[in-house]
């Protein structure tokens, strides 16, 4: 369920600076950060750092104001299930994990 909800973030995020009209570039300079960090933060890519986040969310001239909260509709369970690798599934599935 973490990977819904940092993907539902991450296009948060892009929406938002294509709202802006920014480059991934242009945000990352004014945030302070790399394009790279904007690449992954918009792909919802683990590892980000809670400041980095908010310091591209400020850059925006925008607010950290709600957390999602609702739970994971089937069909995105669904989606994120078929992205994963066939290996890593049948790994977890045996309870190996």
């Amino acid at each position: 369920m973490n990977d819904i909800i940092l993907a539902r973030v991450g296009q948060s995020l892009r929406d938002l600076r294509k709202q802006r009209g920014l480059s991934q570039v242009q945000l990352a300079d004014k945030a302070g950060t790399t394009r790279k960090a904007v690449i992954n933060a918009e792909k919802g890519a683990a590892g980000l750092s809670l400041g980095t986040f908010v310091a591209m969310v400020e850059a925006m001239g925008a607010e950290l104001t709600t957390v999602p909260v609702r739970r994971p509709t089937t069909d995105e369970i669904r989606a994120l299930l078929q992205a994963e690798p066939r290996a890593a599934t049948a790994h977890k599935m045996s309870g190996r994990d």
